[in-house]
């Protein structure tokens, strides 16, 4: 009979203050004006600016001007790559048309596409390689401050992957619009600096929708993590200035004030940059005046809940007008470029070594903690065969041909583009003889508690299968509650909880478990 060996390490997942990200200046120079910047892979990028291009062919290490002379004299506002082939960049130029410019060749050459309307396109938002839409205003709208043109707060859409552009007017609003994003069923949000509309049919109409402004507050940048969660960030720049972030959870029907930044305000370009549902990184100026440039970077590791200083006191007025993530770098550009390599991870991860037995049972418990709640999934990146993952653990029986050492890797995701990975060793070797009798429960169930009738401490156990929220609770003979012993998310194993009666009299009293769909309540005696 084979022996059953169980061994379970816990591996403490937990969201703590990480290490601070130390930003490096790339370039040195007359780079003033930067205004976007995309990588088309790891080696090839552009930087744009009311100058002209920027490229770089070596991962960012140098960016010589971009020598096309259709090219220059231009200024730029947006570039994004599609693919590691297909780039987009938005310009214009006095007394001109708006630009289009495509790239199928990482952005090696550049072709002008269809110019909609004389007028400044700010931004992009591409749903597929298909379906795209640029959006801004008319040169007379935002050079002017004109709220009387025909042409202001227009949005460009095109469903043949850019060869051709429609475009409509929407509210008008003053200042153009900032910023949008559409969701894969049709519904999608467009901000202007103090105005909202939604679309439910991927922007052939909008619909204004009413959002409570302080005076002077600036809507700037809309953010989706999957149908329901989103977040709006806005500023106020004067009398007081502060940065916003707005929440919703049922895809921007309803939306509340989530987190606010006193004295410092995100008024450029397009600073803020969503790593995922808990990792954000801003740029802005933090006084009651951007006249004073005193310009910072900070970031969020808790949703937006609380934020740290990465960057500050900029040498020469320095400042980061974009802030964008490729691969594992962050990229600012504004007065320079600048890089920063030593990102904060998603989780802090204090793993041990671990060891596995010749036939015998292995079971490694993941447990990690997300600041929303959000149920996490685990996925093996690189591991042996004989391991699989399940729920939240890992599991499986290493034969003989088996033995040697592993570097274990897994993928943990929280569905909202929250990802990390966790890394561990691994060794395989013979038994030594030490036998557990432990193992992994295969349904949920409630014990009756030990000892029955108590005086006044009793032992109550249960067992869960998979991952879920417990709850755990006493009640009286009347089924009324009085005391709540577990209510909170709990991991696949076994657990056992004391409950202590001291305060109250003799008599019969209930216990009921509720984890996930399951429910069951038992009975037990107090004797005094």
């Amino acid at each position: 009979m084979k022996r059953l060996i169980i061994l379970i390490v816990i591996l403490g997942l937990v969201f703590s203050k990480p290490v601070i990200g130390q930003w490096t200046k790339v370039t040195q120079g007359n780079y003033m004006g930067l205004e976007d910047i995309s990588f088309a892979d790891a080696q090839n990028g552009i930087a744009v600016s009311d100058l002209g291009l920027h490229y770089t062919t070596d991962g960012g290490k140098t960016w010589p001007d971009y020598a096309d002379w259709n090219m220059l004299w231009k200024s730029y506002t947006y570039v994004h790559f599609l693919d590691n082939q297909t780039g987009w960049i938005l310009g214009y130029d006095a007394g001109e048309p708006g630009y289009f410019f495509k790239s199928i060749d990482a952005g090696k050459t550049w072709q002008q596409v269809q110019n909609p309307v004389n007028g400044l396109m700010y931004k992009m938002f591409w749903l597929n390689s298909n379906i795209g839409y640029a959006f801004g205003g008319t040169r007379g709208l935002l050079f002017r401050g004109d709220t009387t043109g025909t042409n202001v707060g227009y949005i460009w859409k095109t469903t043949n992957a850019g060869t051709t552009w429609t475009a409509a007017a929407v509210g008008k609003p003053y200042g153009g619009f900032n910023d949008m994003w559409m969701q894969s069923n049709g519904k999608g949000i467009l901000i202007g600096p103090y105005v909202m509309y939604s679309t439910t049919d991927f922007g052939n109409s909008w619909q204004k929708k009413n959002f409570l402004l302080q005076t002077n507050e600036i809507l700037k940048k809309v953010y989706f993590f999957n149908e329901n969660d989103g977040f709006i960030f806005s500023f106020k720049y004067k009398n007081g200035s502060y940065t916003r972030l707005y929440k919703t959870k049922d895809g921007g029907a309803t939306w509340q004030l989530w987190s606010e930044i006193s004295k410092f305000d995100i008024g450029f370009m397009s600073p803020v940059c969503v790593v995922n549902v808990n990792n954000i990184v801003l740029s802005g100026s933090y006084s009651n005046s951007v006249d004073t440039a005193n310009y910072q970077v900070k970031r969020s590791i808790d949703g937006g809940k609380t934020w740290q200083t990465e960057l500050t006191n900029f040498d020469n007025n320095d400042y980061m007008q974009t802030i964008k993530k490729f691969g594992n770098t962050y990229w600012g550009v504004g007065a320079q470029i600048w890089r920063c390599d030593n990102v904060p991870p998603m989780f802090t991860v204090n793993i041990g070594d671990s060891i596995a037995y010749v036939d015998s049972q292995y079971i490694q418990a993941l447990q990690a903690v997300d600041v929303e709640g959000d149920p996490l999934t685990f996925k093996l990146l690189n591991a042996p065969q004989f391991l699989s993952v399940a729920d939240s653990y890992v599991k499986g029986i290493p034969r003989s041909t088996d033995i040697g050492k592993y570097v274990i890797r897994v993928e943990v995701s929280d569905g909202k583009g929250g990802k990390d990975t966790l890394s561990y060793n691994l060794k395989v070797d013979f038994a030594t003889g030490v036998e557990d009798e432990l193992s992994i429960p295969t349904e949920f169930s409630l014990s009756q508690n030990y000892p029955n009738p108590f005086n006044p401490s009793t032992t109550i156990s249960y067992s869960i299968p998979t991952s879920c929220q417990v709850r755990l609770t006493v009640l009286d003979i009347l089924g009324r509650e009085i005391v709540t012993l577990v209510d909170e998310h709990k991991f696949v194993g076994s657990y056992n909880v004391t409950f202590t009666a001291s305060n109250l009299p003799s008599g019969i009293y209930f216990y009921r478990l509720t984890a996930g769909t399951f429910t069951n309540t038992k009975k037990m005696t107090l004797v005094k």
